[in-house]
């Protein structure tokens, strides 16, 4: 019984130690979303969040993570906005009650929009490509891979 105890112990402080390292991860990425000026800037943490996101060994608590973010005082518009874009992209039901609050509580317009992409994205209005792209229509429109680099014009 001891034994067992002491197991329930290593295993449950273990996975309190992992969500606390994963929100400082999140915290982490997101801070960079409200500190860049770059659209690329903004969008590579996104994408690193959307891509921990769906990978089934993280996602539960990299979900979690981001509804605390859009929950917290500690981030702007910004990194709210990147919240909710990577919960979007990653497409868990669970996170449409904390993006239905911002989208119906938000100030800011940008903010409230992208809580209502995202609910549309998670209810399957649109198909995610599961990843952010930059496009550009200043001159020709562009769509750009800010990771690979990239960038291809748009019909």
């Amino acid at each position: 019984m001891k034994n067992i105890l002491i197991a329930f112990f290593l295993v449950s402080s273990t996975l309190a130690a992992n969500a606390n390292t994963i929100q400082q991860n999140v915290n982490s990425e997101l801070a960079k979303v409200e500190s860049e000026m770059d659209a690329c800037g903004v969008v590579m943490p996104v994408n690193r969040l959307i891509a921990q996101g769906k990978n089934s060994r993280t996602s539960s608590q990299i979900i979690d993570a981001l509804i605390n973010s859009l929950k917290s005082d500690r981030f702007g518009n910004a990194g709210k906005s990147g919240a909710a874009m990577a919960l979007g992209h990653i497409g868990n039901a669970r996170a449409v009650p904390a993006l239905k609050e911002i989208a119906a509580t938000a100030t800011d317009s940008m903010l409230k929009s992208i809580a209502q992409d995202s609910i549309s994205l998670i209810d399957g209005e649109f198909a995610s490509e599961g990843k952010i792209y930059v496009y550009s229509f200043a001159i020709k429109k562009l769509k750009t891979d800010c990771e690979a680099g990239t960038s291809e014009v748009v019909k």
